[in-house]
């Protein structure tokens, strides 16, 4: 297979290495580890380590959906979804996370559209169109929203989510008492069209990888990129160095003031010294006559 986390030689172009797709696709397999603190201590690596590749479009996309998911930023999760410029098989990692995403936006949607107001305690919204929910959602169809929003208790009219007679809720087992998934169907319409009808054997070999999922033949790309990464890096330390000359001037202005204040008292105090010296040689001076 010619396709690589590393390697790459100028004697076989061809074999280039995969190493953004694959970096990107391992920071979107591991969104939930440690709390998210997985992908922050590993792309903080790879920053360091390897700038060129932590700038490459795969790694950026990939960090952008954990800062989505991050945010619990559901509208921006399934933009980059559907988005064209997603690849296929990150959108199928990302599938891994539509049932959970899914379920935390409909309860942010109920708590939000379903908002009472202070004193007459009407609903803000009391309706949204579900096919508004379809394309939010990244549903197949209308049906499939309308199934989603049953299992979490939200009332449907027509084409309609009432959310006056609404209250997100999750449905149990009544024996095991555990919480009932519910189960996304296939995206078709969102993830198997950006196949463009690939086969498997031509998904492996980044047929539909998208732009930038490898460095063969882009020597000149990878080479802007740790270019534009120096010169981040330059700008970077300029700014640190520029900060600790500010705070070494700022030291040095208050042990001068701190300093200058010391003088003072001493001079104040040498000063009230001679008075009261002077004061006792007249007392002094007048018990003698």
């Amino acid at each position: 297979i010619g396709r690589r986390s590393g390697g790459g030689t100028a004697a076989d172009p061809g074999r280039g290495t995969a190493e953004p797709e694959m970096r990107g696709l391992y920071i979107l397999l591991t969104l939930n580890n440690e709390g998210g603190m997985e992908v922050l201590k590993y792309s903080g690596r790879l920053c360091v380590q390897k700038p060129a590749i932590f700038y490459s479009k795969p790694v950026q996309l990939a960090l952008s959906v954990f800062q989505a998911k991050k945010d619990h930023n559901y509208a921006r999760f399934f933009s980059l979804l559907r988005s064209p410029s997603t690849p296929y098989l990150y959108a199928c990692v990302m599938f891994k996370y539509v049932e959970s995403t899914r379920k935390e936006a409909l309860s942010i949607m109920s708590k939000t559209y379903g908002a009472k107001h202070k004193t007459t305690g009407e609903p803000h919204f009391d309706s949204y169109p579900l096919a508004n929910l379809v394309h939010l959602l990244c549903y197949e169809d209308e049906d499939e929203a309308r199934a989603a929003c049953e299992h979490y208790g939200l009332t449907v009219k027509g084409d309609q989510v009432m959310w006056r007679h609404s209250k997100f809720s999750e449905q149990r087992d009544p024996v095991k008492g555990h919480i009932i998934p519910l189960k996304p169907r296939k995206m078709t319409r969102t993830i198997e069209t950006k196949a463009a009808g690939a086969t498997r054997l031509s998904v492996c070999r980044g047929g539909v990888s998208g732009e930038g999922s490898t460095l063969a033949g882009s020597g000149d790309d990878a080479a802007a990129v740790a270019a534009a990464a120096k010169a981040r890096a330059e700008r970077k330390k300029a700014l640190e160095d520029a900060e600790r000359k500010r705070k070494e001037e700022n030291q040095k202005k208050l042990l001068a003031e701190a300093r200058a204040r010391e003088l003072a008292m001493r001079a104040e105090m040498e000063k009230r010294r001679k008075e009261e010296e002077l004061a006792a040689r007249k007392a002094l001076a007048e018990t003698q006559r």
